[in-house]
């Protein structure tokens, strides 16, 4: 993994269902401004450091609508019509799972909620 690289921090079942590739939209609160095709490794929400894999930044889209979060349920697996973060929901997508063999340590700095940097 390299020096620099970008780390989401995700929480179970989401991680587990990005991963397995059942889950290709992942619904944050904010525009993601990573660059499509970039690769970003994702880390267990209070796994103390814990990356299990990899998947490969496609785009950011919204705000979305109601009738655009209802759409594409299949694709991000939350349950509901209501946006969760109001007027702005957005959905970050991503391509290409990589489930690591074997968890991949980091150093997790206190304070670090969505995003994270490998040193």
């Amino acid at each position: 993994m390299p020096r620099g690289a970008s780390i989401l921090i995700i929480q179970q079942p989401w991680i587990g269902l990005l991963l397995d590739g059942y889950k290709t939209l992942e619904i944050r609160g904010q525009k993601c401004k990573k660059a499509h095709g970039e690769k970003v490794y994702l880390a267990l929400s209070g796994g103390g450091g814990t990356i299990l894999g990899s998947m490969t930044f496609v785009a950011s889209h919204g705000p979305l609508t109601r009738a655009e979060y209802a759409g594409r349920s299949d694709e991000h697996c939350v349950a509901g019509a209501q946006l969760p973060y109001g007027a702005s929901t957005y959905a970050w997508e991503f391509k290409a799972p990589r489930r690591f063999r074997l968890a991949v340590p980091y150093v997790h700095r206190h304070g670090c909620v969505v995003w994270a940097t490998k040193e």
